[in-house]
């Protein structure tokens, strides 16, 4: 990437990122951005998430580290992609949105203990 497109889109990701919370944005844009592309190669989605966790990891703020990500995806899905992914989940990735409601979990039911269904009230068992 030459100088000129470089500076254009650290002045580009600013705005575009600006009101969103890097902790709801870290999982989901990726994923999403992902979602949306077709052509990927597997290579390149593997250097993706490998950038995404190591920046995870480092010390520097937080509104830091969503301007980076955002500029990772920039050049993996492009400018057009990423403007759009955002605009998708702009509502969901505010530092005040609630989170998504998660499905109950599905659990088994109970089972009867073997000494209540062998000698149940009124049977005839010795």
């Amino acid at each position: 990437m030459d100088r000129g497109r470089a500076a254009g889109r650290a002045q580009e990701v600013g705005p575009l990122v600006a009101g969103l919370s890097y902790d709801k944005a870290f999982i989901a844009l990726p994923t999403y951005c992902l979602a949306l592309m077709q052509n990927l190669s597997a290579e390149d989605q593997k250097e993706l998430g490998e950038s995404v966790v190591s920046l995870r990891g480092m010390e520097i703020p937080e509104s830091v580290k969503l301007r980076i990500l955002a500029v990772y995806l920039m050049n993996a899905v492009g400018p057009d992609a990423l403007k759009a992914a955002i605009r998708s989940l702009a509502d969901d990735l505010k530092p005040d949105a609630k989170p998504v409601a998660q499905p109950p979990a599905l659990t088994p039911p109970p089972l009867i203990p073997p000494s209540v269904s062998s000698s149940s009230p009124g049977s005839n068992s010795p």
